[in-house]
């Protein structure tokens, strides 16, 4: 998936290596939209997406010198909304106490969803689903099902075990289901 051809690509590049506003303005125009969808899954809501997007473009401006050009743009960019949105999360964290739900200590019944419901889901309804989750169990569903993560990686990136990493996916999915069947009970 490219936005734009590689040659004008290069050339807004070129221009933000030189810290050229003009250029760094296309790029923003151009990624905008990307680096939001990328930074609302991991947000709880639009407010903090856009905050992240926006510290998103800083660093990528910042560090724009250690893009690789034989790599794919979106993917390099994609990686710098992702720890974007992980920083925030860290830097937040306490705020986000109230958000965490431990499962470990109770039993649950999951409630069952019905594949129907599933398959007319739209990406929204999904998007406002997940938004629900604690961010410990959004941040490791979204890097292990949407951006196709390991649990080593995962925990890796946050500094966490490989345990806490699919407890904290198992969590999540267990809450989604719970979200889900509250949804369209």
């Amino acid at each position: 998936m490219s936005f734009v051809e590689s040659d004008r690509l290069e050339k807004i590049i070129q221009g933000c290596l030189r810290k050229k506003r003009k250029s760094q303005k296309q790029l923003y125009e151009l990624y905008y939209r990307f680096g939001f969808a990328t930074c609302r899954r991991y947000a709880r809501n639009t407010e903090e997406a856009e905050e992240m997007v926006n510290n998103g473009f800083l660093k990528l401006f910042l560090n724009i010198d250690k893009y690789d050009p034989n790599l794919k743009f979106e993917s390099w960019a994609r990686r710098v909304f992702i720890n974007v949105a992980i920083d925030y999360y860290r830097k937040y964290a306490n705020d986000f106490t109230g958000d965490h739900l431990d499962l470990d200590n109770t039993t649950v019944m999951l409630p069952v969803v019905k594949p129907e419901i599933l398959e007319k889901l739209s990406n929204g309804v999904i998007l406002k689903c997940v938004a629900q989750l604690p961010p410990s169990y959004r941040i490791a569903f979204n890097l292990s099902v949407v951006e196709g993560y390991s649990h080593p990686e995962i925990a890796e990136i946050l500094q966490i075990s490989v345990g806490s990493s699919k407890s904290n996916l198992s969590k999540a999915r267990a809450k989604l289901k719970t979200i889900l069947a509250e949804l369209y009970a």
